[in-house]
């Protein structure tokens, strides 16, 4: 499994650089406008969607026929996938913080926990639709994991009841959310026999 997430590394390096580079102008605009409080979550989406196009290129070059070869059961080669994300969105979040501690106004320390959160549940969708969607199709289910996301946001920006509740219960669901996509993609994939 080790091998398959360095595979996927050498395949987004490209992808994730311009994702830094791109975040990085972006949260010097967030700091110009004293709004430096979103650049977490523009990151973390920013960096986190990289995945999609390592699963958009396995699918492009037949990589999933080489898999097959392999001595891995769909399993582990799905667990890569989850686990490869995991690594991008923590290191998109540590980027995000490292911003924040530049910032001169109070920030809630919800602000804090929610880019990660946001992050898995971001993940929660966007690898299953991509794994399931077509490679024309793969693009749109991306969008629809932000769009998604986005929503649950502002759900809970609208929906306010206090920083205690936020902080314990957003980061369990999306725990929750992301454990629970793992185990409906590998039985789905499992069941196709694809």
């Amino acid at each position: 499994m080790k091998g398959l997430i360095i595979k996927d590394l050498y395949q987004c390096k490209n992808n994730i650089i311009v994702s830094i580079l791109t975040s990085v102008i972006i949260s010097s605009f967030c700091l110009l406008f004293q709004i430096e409080y979103i650049t977490p979550f523009i990151i973390t989406t920013l960096i986190g969607t990289t995945l999609a196009h390592s699963i958009i290129t396995d699918k492009k070059t037949g990589w999933s026929t080489t898999e097959k070869t392999m001595s891995l059961d769909k399993k582990e080669i799905i667990k890569s996938k989850y686990i490869m994300y995991l690594l991008t969105i923590t290191f998109s979040y540590i980027i995000g913080i490292i911003i924040l501690e530049f910032s001169e106004s109070y920030i809630s320390e919800v602000f804090y926990f929610f880019p990660i959160s946001s992050g898995l549940i971001l993940g929660s969708i966007l690898i299953p639709s991509n794994y399931i969607l077509g490679i024309d199709k793969s693009y749109l289910g991306m969008m629809l994991s932000i769009l998604f996301t986005i929503f649950v946001l502002l759900l809970f920006y609208f929906f306010y009841l206090s920083d205690i509740i936020y902080l314990i219960m957003f980061p369990f669901l999306s725990v929750l959310f992301y454990f629970l996509s793992y185990k409906w993609l590998v039985e789905t994939k499992i069941k196709s026999k694809n």
